[in-house]
């Protein structure tokens, strides 16, 4: 069904803002006892300093597309250079560590001009250990740069367009294992996003503005260890979002896309609510994965038919055939709360296949193929399919060369909005990465 000029602006810019939410909710999901935590770095991690590891790492890479603006026609090729230190602090302390990181960002593209080049991210994490097995573990985050849409769209529909952001983070996790084979796990996060101005397609400017939005929540699990590396769990998540439209509405009345007198809301509430059971760890001899099936639950405030239940997947597995090769395979059904003018939900569907070869202790081979589909309410969506290979060659032990291509083919119910991509990237990682 074809949309009006409203439409496929509020399509364009709401979807991008609201999918950067959608990276969270993985996130978010993930019980804190899933994460493995190395609490006495090895020197050969990094440089000593005083008690503590110092570490710092330097990537160069360059980048051709065929199509930077994700267009069925007209094509513009463009390279993309991008470099980007950074350096770590860490602090091990009474069965504790402290971790500071510090990493600006370069980028530059030779057929479009970036609101800004440089890019900002640094990260606080204290993960504190008691005697009586609980761990409790604080990380901050602060990220200030140019958000492509073409990275914080999980679902890789927008072509291409940037937008300054800021974007703070913050979680508490406490994590209890008893005695006995069962555990606890309690994480409080929020976020805050904060967009500059509107976004950029291109080097023209266009009026296509982002929500900010605070985003807090909780999720408790239960655990059960049933083996020494395989645990059981189940829980429940529960978010809310606020929404600021303020500056989407003022778009509307400026370019009269709505009526005289039109009452438009300020802000815009909604709340996710989840119930989940899943697994993690070593299935078999030569297997290793995750997988959890949850009940999801986005309601909005005041309604307006945009609710939805149903259910969400997220499976992971890993299989190693010989000692040089391994498989994987990933499945995802997810709900992602991508406000239009047209539709609420935007449900995703996701299979990825990879495959990596490792020949020897330098050098390593990859290929891999992933499928998705991203449908909304009322039917309409994407379907893409992407290729990729890669090889990673060790120079150095500080030295590592990496080449890729990639191939994308999108096909949509949108009209305009299909298109091929051809692209072809070649890095740099030195120093320890």
């Amino acid at each position: 069904m074809p949309h009006s000029r409203a439409q496929r602006s509020g399509l364009h810019g709401l979807i991008c803002r609201v999918l950067f939410i959608g990276l969270f909710l993985p996130m978010a999901g993930v019980p804190a006892w899933a994460q493995a935590v190395n609490y006495e770095p090895s020197p050969s991690q990094g440089l000593p300093l005083g008690k503590g590891l110092l570490s710092t790492s330097l990537e160069l890479s360059w980048q051709f597309t065929d199509n930077l603006f994700k267009r069925g026609e007209p094509l513009v090729s463009s390279s993309l250079t991008q470099i980007r230190p950074s350096i770590r602090f860490s602090l091990p302390y009474s069965n504790s560590i402290l971790m500071l990181s510090y990493s600006p960002q370069f980028r530059e593209y030779s057929r479009a001009d970036l609101p800004t080049k440089v890019a900002h991210y640094g990260r606080l994490e204290n993960m504190l250990r008691l005697s009586n097995g609980m761990e409790f573990n604080f990380s901050g985050e602060l990220t200030r740069g140019v958000a492509e849409t073409t990275e914080i769209d999980p679902a890789s529909q927008i072509t291409f367009s940037t937008t300054p952001f800021r974007h703070g983070r913050a979680s508490l996790a406490w994590t209890w294992d008893h005695p006995s084979h069962w555990g606890t796990v309690m994480k409080l996060d929020r976020d805050d996003v904060k967009f500059l101005q509107t976004e950029t397609i291109g080097s023209a400017p266009t009026f296509l503005p982002f929500f900010d939005y605070t985003r807090g929540g909780f999720s408790l699990d239960a655990t059960w260890k049933t083996r020494p590396r395989l645990v059981f769990y189940g829980g429940g998540e529960f978010h809310n979002t606020d929404e600021d439209r303020r500056t989407f509405n003022s778009f509307l009345i400026r370019n009269n896309l709505v009526a005289p007198g039109t009452t438009l809301p300020d802000s815009d509430l909604f709340r996710g609510e989840s119930l989940h059971l899943g697994a993690r760890g070593v299935f078999g001899r030569r297997t290793v994965g995750e997988v959890q099936a949850a009940y999801t639950q986005i309601r909005f405030q005041g309604g307006k038919g945009r609710d939805f239940s149903g259910l969400e997947l997220n499976a992971k597995a890993e299989v190693l055939l010989t000692s040089a090769n391994q498989i994987s395979l990933e499945a995802v059904r997810q709900p992602i709360s991508a406000l239009s003018d047209t539709s609420s939900i935007l449900l995703l569907n996701s299979v990825r296949l990879a495959w990596s070869f490792t020949p020897g202790p330098r050098q390593s081979w990859g290929a891999s193929t992933t499928y998705q589909e991203s449908d909304y309410q009322n039917a309409q969506g994407y379907t893409t399919l992407s290729a990729e290979g890669s090889w990673s060659f060790q120079v150095h032990r500080r030295a590592r060369l990496q080449l890729s291509a990639l191939r994308i083919a999108r096909r949509t119910t949108f009209p305009g909005l299909g298109f091929n991509e051809n692209r072809v990237t070649v890095g740099w990682l030195l120093g320890w990465f």
